[in-house]
């Protein structure tokens, strides 16, 4: 943060080139306002996030000297009859800092793009995460300009994302997306489609919030955002100076007395803005819009079985339009613009089954269903974990374990905001105090967890995936030894009643290690994983069973576990107890228990 004395000493300078000029002092709100009209958001708020080389910097030291660049506005804002239209914020900050009575001149091609958000109530839209791409996994942000005499699918969106080539591959995509490597670029489009890229072809839920703005904060917001598009020039990063980042900038430009933007650490995701914008009671009201996909299911469940049956069978038989009620041909019109929207593959004598079905159907639209919404992300936990745990191994050894988890979402965390029972998190690492031994050690360093959890039905028959890297200690293979392991599964998972998931998977689990046998033990794996959730309780059973490849004497071996895990106790506070069964079927008949309690803090 920018330390008070310096800050005293710019506007005490500011104050002095002011008299000269105008002979008003700026008082320390105007020149906090200044600043941040000028996108000073870096982490110590000392320089703009803006590169210095755009046309956005009038003066060749504007981005970390705001005195500098008031001088060269002041100049231009009196000399120049087209500053207004280049800046318009900021000519409306200059005239008003400093009373300064002036005409300002019309703009054509200014005005004319104003006039497509003029007026109109602004509303932050997140679409939930997107799993199959690495840079959607933890969704997206932009802004909703809403008139309530235009159409919803009508409406003009503000969007903000990098400038990707699209021949790049994915190393020079990840490097360049955490360096900065890409530009950032302001986008508009009718919403709806958005709507259709991330709700239709995605697959994402939706959420809108109305924002808490004035109607001058929303005109200044329109005009930042002109600045920024016409001018600027910011470097994208995927970690900090991102969607959620920009926006949440944005809005605290033009409510400069609040802080959106600090205390983020290393990353910041959408999730964690609109958290954000809430803490800072700026959301009004909530909206939620179901994927195509969710739609399409809904109205599929609500079939009776003779239905789905029936649907079924028209699929894949020679079955006609005839032959099938209403229902079925409204499922089946749903279905096809569903498969089309996901580019999946549609059997081409599909097409002229629903040329069919259109001339016996009296509408296209999805009937009436009742969606049950889920909970609001507004409701979601905090990005960061703190754990406490106090535990023991079946080898006599008592511990007390601190774990740090510094993003995101686990599998049995709190579900609202998260895909169900899915997880991304990252570099959780778990450090225990053994009082056999009287000493500290990392136990586990989780690299990286993550699992997409998509349920089996009877129309699409989805894959589920997970996997994992890690490195950890006392091991069943070894009792007191540095392992490093990769796991991945792919499989199906099935909901048996509400909220009651079963999964199983198969896959490849490689440990590498200098105590183990050639250093490497490669090992098929198949997993059973039961997980049933409640309002304020979550339990997880899961059974692995690993056979090694190539490898004479150390066969079988059984992995067990089961977690509990109770909900908000206290706010942001949960309670968590597990047991996990090892036990190692070879020459030399090994078996492992380990179990804890312990306390979470999310924040």
């Amino acid at each position: 943060m920018q330390h008070p004395l310096s800050k005293f000493l710019i506007l005490l300078l500011l104050q002095v080139y002011c008299n000269n000029v105008q002979s008003k002092e700026l008082t320390v709100a105007q020149l906090n306002t200044w600043q941040k009209a000028l996108f000073y958001f870096s982490r110590d708020k000392d320089q703009s996030i803006v590169n210095q080389d755009s046309p956005f910097f009038l003066s060749q030291s504007g981005r970390t000297n705001a005195i500098a660049e008031i001088q060269e506005n002041l100049k231009s804002l009196k000399s120049d009859p087209n500053y207004p239209c280049h800046f318009p914020y900021r000519s409306r900050l200059l005239i008003d800092f400093f009373k300064i009575d002036m005409k300002v001149k019309s703009c054509e091609k200014y005005d004319q793009w104003k006039q497509r958000f003029e007026g109109a109530q602004v509303f932050l839209v997140y679409p939930t995460a997107f799993p199959s791409n690495p840079a959607s996994v933890m969704g997206h942000t932009f802004l909703r300009f809403t008139h309530h005499s235009k159409p919803t699918q009508l409406q003009e969106t503000i969007n903000y994302a990098a400038k990707i080539p699209s021949d790049v591959n994915f190393l020079t995509y990840s490097i360049n997306g955490l360096f900065g490597g890409y530009p950032g670029k302001f986008e508009e489009f009718s919403f709806y489609k958005k709507i259709i890229e991330y709700g239709d072809i995605e697959q994402r839920d939706i959420w809108e919030y109305e924002l808490k703005l004035t109607k001058q904060e929303r005109e200044n917001l329109i005009d930042l955002i002109w600045e920024l598009k016409s001018w600027g020039d910011i470097d994208y990063y995927f970690l900090r100076e991102n969607c959620a980042f920009i926006l949440l900038a944005l809005i605290e430009a033009v409510k400069p007395q609040l802080d959106l933007t600090s205390g983020y650490g290393f990353y910041i995701t959408p999730y964690m803005s609109v958290l954000r914008f809430h803490e800072n009671q700026l959301i009004k009201d909530s909206i939620y819009r179901p994927s195509l996909k969710k739609k399409f299911i809904n109205l599929f469940q609500s079939l009776s079985n003779e239905d789905k049956r029936q649907f079924k069978k028209f699929i894949e038989t020679d079955l006609t339009a005839q032959e099938i009620n209403e229902k079925v041909r409204l499922a089946f019109i749903n279905y096809m613009t569903y498969k089309e929207y996901t580019q999946s593959g549609v059997d081409k004598s599909l097409f002229s089954k629903r040329e069919e079905v259109l001339k016996l159907t009296s509408t296209q639209a999805i009937p009436n269903i009742n969606i049950k919404e889920p909970k609001n992300p507004l409701l979601a936990h905090g990005s960061r974990f703190i754990e406490f745990h106090g535990g023991d191994l079946s080898t006599n050894s008592e511990f007390l374990q601190l774990t740090y988890r510094p993003g995101v979402h686990n599998k049995m965390d709190p579900s609202p905001g998260f895909l169900p029972h899915s997880s991304f998190s990252f570099f959780e690492t778990d450090l225990r105090w053994f009082n056999r031994d009287s000493k500290f050690e990392i136990s586990r360093f989780r690299l990286v967890d993550f699992s997409n959890i998509r349920i089996f039905n009877q129309v699409e028959p989805a894959i589920s995936w997970k996997g994992r890297i890690e490195m950890r200690r006392r091991d069943i293979l070894c009792e007191d030894c540095r392992l490093q392991d990769l796991q991945i599964q792919g499989g199906y998972a099935f909901d048996l009643s509400d909220k009651f998931i079963f999964q199983i998977t198969g896959g490849l689990n490689q440990t590498i290690s200098k105590y183990i046998e050639k250093g490497f033990l490669t090992q098929g794996l198949v997993g059973i994983e039961l997980l049933k959730e409640w309002d304020h309780l979550k339990i997880r059973l899961e059974q692995g069973i690993y056979e090694a490849f190539f490898r004479q004497g150390q066969n079988l071996k059984l992995e067990s576990e089961i977690e509990l895990r109770v909900y908000n106790i206290l706010p942001h506070t949960s309670l968590s107890a597990k047991v996990r069964y090892q036990k190692l079927n070879s020459s030399e008949q090994r078996e492992l228990v380990e179990q804890d309690i312990g306390i979470l803090y999310d924040f």
